[in-house]
């Protein structure tokens, strides 16, 4: 029997887990990295290049944008709300900016 619209769109949210835009998570070696897309249909196959019908694209603590399909390991991965989303370091407290804010803005707007 062939695979219903409903079915595949549940096995792929099932594939991407909990992995939200905005949020820090922790890979399977323990590397953080900030979901920065979920994508479906034409925009994953697009992105991956290949016949995928979703993604991610991350970025890890280097810097680097990546985008794959490898599905969430409840096992491995975990979320990591005491990690900032914007340098993945611990989170800062409520008053200072976060070290890579400031750095990424010109001297006269860091404040």
């Amino acid at each position: 029997m062939p695979l219903t619209a409903a079915d595949a769109a549940r096995v792929h949210r099932r594939r991407v887990g909990p992995r939200r835009p905005g949020a820090v998570y922790q890979d399977t070696r323990g590397v953080p990295y900030r979901v920065d897309a979920v994508l479906y249909g034409p925009a994953a196959r697009t992105a991956l290049g290949h016949p995928m019908s979703w993604a991610v694209t991350v970025t890890g603590p280097d810097g680097r944008q990546r985008t794959h399909c490898t599905p969430w390991d409840p096992r491995r991965e975990r979320p990591r709300p005491d990690l900032c989303p914007v340098c993945l370091g611990v989170r800062h407290r409520p008053g200072p900016r976060c070290p890579a804010d400031s750095a990424a803005r010109p001297p006269s707007q860091v404040g």
